[in-house]
């Protein structure tokens, strides 16, 4: 239902004023060593968000109706990552 509505938005340019969806990476790490993943090759700095910035990026954003915490890292791979998960 919600890829219709989407695809509905977008094909009659009602375009929200605010997202709906918000993808966060935060970190740059991985303990994985994919064959397909460009991760070496492309040089991603392993580093993670700090969590201050996280608080602040959903302070902008309260009205998400989804967040998708992804990006050339694994965000379970941050140590105090249940802190994060609660906020």
């Amino acid at each position: 239902m919600r890829r219709l509505k989407k695809f509905l938005r977008c094909s009659l340019g009602l375009v929200s004023p605010i997202p709906r969806v918000v993808q966060v990476e935060v970190t740059g790490r991985c303990n994985l060593s994919c064959r397909m993943c460009p991760r070496g090759v492309m040089g991603v700095p392993e580093r993670d968000m700090e969590f201050e910035v996280f608080v602040e990026v959903f302070s902008k954003v309260p009205q998400a109706e989804e967040v998708i915490l992804s990006g050339w890292g694994s965000p379970s791979y941050i140590p105090s990552s249940t802190r994060w998960w609660r906020t």
